[in-house]
């Protein structure tokens, strides 16, 4: 092995770390308050309910933010921009440790929120310029496990502080502060790539002078919606997106209802979780390969496969009883890992394929957006339905009917996402030999 692979190998190492642990706080942060706010709202002067105004507020203001993360992700350093705006930014977190009544809860959690929209455009142009095609697939899958088990940790450590302390939620949002510092840190060790840097074609030519005549401009990016697979892209995470949505959003009320007692509760939650988890690696691991073997079906093919098979793990789930523990987590794991056949560590890498480098950023904050905005109505919807029919009833509407016609609009991908790479790859061999040109 020469000593440029061997550096080459430690870069991408370090920097998968780096934006795992980043992914894993941020993750954290988002279930903390959910997790404590039964245990912190009667301190604060707060109502129940008002955990939900607090939470909407927060995802509004990070969604209406995404067009600007997006646009910093395709022209600025993402390197800094997560260093400042996911890692130091967690101070924010840590000063709700010191919060003494609602409104100050109210501001500082929206403030805090700011920054968790700027992870995805800035990781997934990132990971597009750090790792080829044959490999972009497994870094994002280990990226979205660590994430995962941030929401895991979350589950088991955050309420046991509460337990035999009042004020023990001021220590798990004090720890989740200074854990995002932490991860800021960290992030400096990752190194900036060039953009276009890991594409076969451009590899040898492009170099950070040269790179600029190619970036981000606004009639650049109105191009996206030109990209039929992009569409098709945007249109299915928004429908798979928002049936996970609703399914970990109602999930512990489902389980609530099935009269779940402690440890069961918490076991088919972490069973649930793991299922995602080997399934985010999995999947992604397998992705790689189908691409080299199959090339630019290989992913789609999966895809399609893993929808259609995970709505009986899914139908499993949600018809099980409380009182038949085993086919509960036997159908939770298989739910779990099957949802995860179109997670980012497959669909990520299938629009690294068909898009320029300098727009990859804003592609990603206009799909959070979409998605976050059907998400929230989907789950209002759901609430409504939970009302009228039961939550069991809600989730089986919203989970693997959206499910169902993700896989049925997903079928066109076969013929144009070949046709998008194809062109791809033309407009990147027309940038190597206008590169060269000017050498």
């Amino acid at each position: 092995m020469s000593a440029n692979t061997s550096s080459k190998q430690q870069t991408h190492k370090l920097s998968i770390a780096s934006l795992s642990a980043a992914f894993l706080v941020d993750s954290s942060e988002e279930q903390a308050l959910p997790l404590l706010w039964p245990h912190m709202f009667s301190a604060l002067g707060a109502t129940v309910g008002q955990l939900g105004t607090i939470l909407g507020a927060s995802r509004l203001m990070t969604t209406i933010l995404y067009p600007l993360w997006g646009y910093a992700a395709d022209r600025y350093s993402r390197k800094m921009i997560l260093v400042w705006f996911t890692g130091f930014w967690g101070l924010w977190t840590l000063g709700i440790a010191f919060v003494g009544n609602y409104p100050q809860l109210l501001t500082l959690r929206v403030i805090s929120g700011l920054g968790l929209g700027a992870f995805a455009p800035a990781a997934f142009s990132l990971i597009g310029d750090l790792f080829d095609n044959q490999s972009r697939g497994r870094a994002t899958g280990i990226m979205r496990s660590v994430g995962l088990v941030g929401i895991i940790i979350s589950v088991i450590l955050l309420p046991t502080l509460t337990e035999n302390n009042p004020d023990g939620w001021r220590i798990g949002f004090a720890l989740l502060g200074l854990a995002s510092f932490l991860s800021g840190l960290f992030l400096l060790v990752l190194k900036e790539p060039i953009r276009g840097a890991s594409e076969p074609e451009l590899s040898s030519v492009i170099t950070k002078e040269n790179a600029n005549r190619y970036s981000f401009t606004w009639t650049e990016f109105w191009s996206l919606f030109k990209i039929r697979s992009w569409r098709y892209l945007l249109f299915n995470e928004t429908l798979t997106k928002t049936s996970l949505a609703v399914f970990t959003g109602w999930n512990f009320t489902f389980l609530t209802e099935l009269e779940l007692k402690p440890p069961f509760f918490y076991i088919v939650i972490f069973v649930v979780f793991m299922g995602m988890m080997i399934g985010n690696i999995f999947f992604g691991w397998l992705g790689d390969r189908l691409d080299q073997r199959l090339s630019s079906r290989g992913r789609v093919t999966m895809i399609q496969i893993g929808l259609f098979a995970s709505v009986p793990p899914l139908l499993g789930y949600l018809n099980s009883s409380g009182g038949n523990i085993p086919f509960l987590l036997l159908f939770g794991f298989l739910a779990g890992t099957s949802y995860t056949a179109t997670s980012e560590g497959v669909v990520w890498p299938i629009a690294h394929a068909i898009l320029p480098p300098e727009l990859r950023g804003s592609n990603r904050a206009i799909i959070s957006i979409v998605v976050g905005v059907l998400s929230a109505l989907a789950l209002s919807l759901s609430g409504i339905v939970a009302d009228a029919r039961g939550v069991t009833t809600a989730m089986l509407w919203f989970v693997p009917g959206l499910i169902v016609l993700s896989a049925i609009a997903w079928i066109p991908m076969f013929r144009v996402y070949p046709r998008d790479r194809e062109n791809l790859h033309r407009l990147l061999i027309q940038r190597r030999e206008n590169l060269l040109n000017v050498k």
